[in-house]
């Protein structure tokens, strides 16, 4: 689905719905986090071009610039943290929505999907939760126990090395010290994010848009707006759901519309927008399909090949996953429009 439809859906608030403004919040923790994850890639070009030379007075130490190392660590964190926020706020209006019939917390809500708690169509539309739960994993290490480290390989390739210092209750995807290469960690959020949007989905058709038909009678205040799409603001100022009296009849600036002809138009230059953004997801899923396998419905694992000896020196199917990320990339930078909607990818390390 497109996450725009429950955003949208969610605009008209009235006394008893004032929780729908909570889908603003997710709206925004949202597009952050995809802003984060834009960002990683050239966070690691950086990493990997650092500067390092041997010490004059010491040949033996070499010396490294640790900004492009620290400022790599926090955003990993910042990303963790950014994710469980994220599905947190959406848990709230959940069980907001549902009138409590959803837990709170989301990871309540995982937790109901697993042992068969939970409503057919919430765990078909949630999919696959291990890539959230893997995400969770390392936000629980680094907020409680310990901080993201990053290592490298031979070729200076940096790479995320998860301790596991908390309990053995919050050690079910990672058992012991593991590492990630960041590529994996981007695919690991996307994918928790196309669970998301699928736990959206399913508020939306099942709570939402019962509680605009039943108040399907009751005026409700909106904002006008102009030939271009944006809000008019009345003199004096005026806040959303707070009506005025002083909205002009017809739109300022020598158009000569009225209220219905300007949103006619900005109905079909949203709908035109929305259709580039659709094919621009379509040729990203292309692209995934072109240099990765897809992930078996069901399957939450990801399998790691033995390794020889110390850390492996490479990850299976890393190359594909680091094209689909750069693919990624050159769309999303293209249409930032892309990042409000969701990706049906999946991919095997």
């Amino acid at each position: 689905m497109s996450f725009d439809q429950l955003h949208w859906a969610t605009r008209p608030v009235n006394t008893e719905t004032t929780y729908f403004t909570l889908v603003d919040d997710w709206q925004f923790k949202r597009t952050r986090l995809l802003q984060g994850l834009q960002d990683l890639p050239n966070l690691v070009t950086a990493y990997k071009e650092r500067s390092c030379h041997a010490e004059p007075t010491n040949p033996g130490l070499t010396l490294v610039d640790a900004l492009p190392d620290l400022r790599l660590a926090m955003a990993c964190e910042s990303i963790a943290h950014s994710l469980y926020a994220t599905t947190e706020v959406a848990a709230h209006f959940a069980n907001r929505v549902s009138g409590g019939v959803l837990p709170r917390r989301f990871h309540r809500i995982c937790e109901n999907v697993q042992k068969g708690k939970a409503d057919e169509d919430l765990t078909n539309r949630l999919g696959d939760i291990g890539w959230y739960r893997k995400v969770r994993e390392m936000r629980t290490e680094w907020t409680h126990y310990s901080s993201a480290f990053i290592g490298e390989r031979d070729d200076r390739t940096p790479i995320i090395v998860i301790r596991a210092w908390r309990g053995r209750n919050d050690r079910v995807e990672f058992a012991k010290t593991e590492i990630c290469a960041v590529e994996e960690f981007i695919a690991w959020v996307l994918l928790a994010l196309q669970s998301l949007d699928g736990f959206g989905d399913h508020l939306l058709h099942k709570y939402v848009l019962p509680e605009l038909r039943r108040d399907h009678d009751q005026e409700i205040t909106i904002p006008r707006f102009d030939v271009n799409g944006r809000p008019l603001v009345a003199e004096g100022g005026g806040c959303r759901g707070v009506p005025s009296p002083h909205w002009p009849e017809r739109e300022p600036g020598g158009h000569g519309s009225d209220a219905a002809e300007a949103r006619a138009h900005a109905k079909n230059k949203s709908l035109k927008a929305t259709e580039q953004s659709d094919q621009r997801i379509q040729e990203l899923r292309q692209k995934f399909l072109e240099v990765a396998a897809l992930t078996p419905r069901g399957s939450s694992s990801l399998t790691r090949p033995a390794a020889t000896s110390g850390w492996p020196a490479t990850t299976r199917g890393l190359p594909a996953v680091s094209a689909l990320t750069g693919a990624f990339r050159a769309i999303v930078a293209t249409s930032p429009l892309c990042w409000a909607r969701s990706t049906s990818v999946a991919c095997r390390r």
